[in-house]
């Protein structure tokens, strides 16, 4: 896979935020308290729609502060799930890129999950 995929070859996210580029997708949900909760939520969004922080922490129910102060959404963003829009004098939006394939993996595993 070329440099732009958040996964490389071996399945493994890279450059997450300043994260050991060891680190695998399992690993993000780990190390994010708020991160299962927050992708849960994501999956039920239109992904043709912005989202501030704080209605992503009301689709989710993670609180606004724990995905304000740990980096959650910022993951999310690094790993290819979320793009960033940043426009002066307004709040960061965020719109999910169901072309990811870490969007299109959590989907086919809450469909597996729900079908098992």
């Amino acid at each position: 896979m070329d440099g732009s995929d958040p996964l490389d070859s071996t399945g493994t996210v890279g450059g997450m935020d300043g994260q050991d580029d060891d680190a695998t997708g399992w690993d993000l949900v780990a190390d994010y308290d708020g991160a299962a909760a927050l992708i849960a939520g994501l999956l039920e969004l239109d992904a043709d729609s912005e989202y501030t922080k704080t209605e992503l922490s009301d689709a989710s129910g993670v609180a606004y502060k724990t995905l304000y102060l740990d980096g959650t959404v910022e993951a999310l963003v690094d790993a290819g799930f979320l793009e960033c829009e940043q426009r002066d004098g307004e709040e960061t939006t965020f719109r999910i890129d169901p072309e990811s394939p870490v969007f299109e993996a959590a989907a086919a595993f809450e469909i597996a999950a729900a079908d098992g």
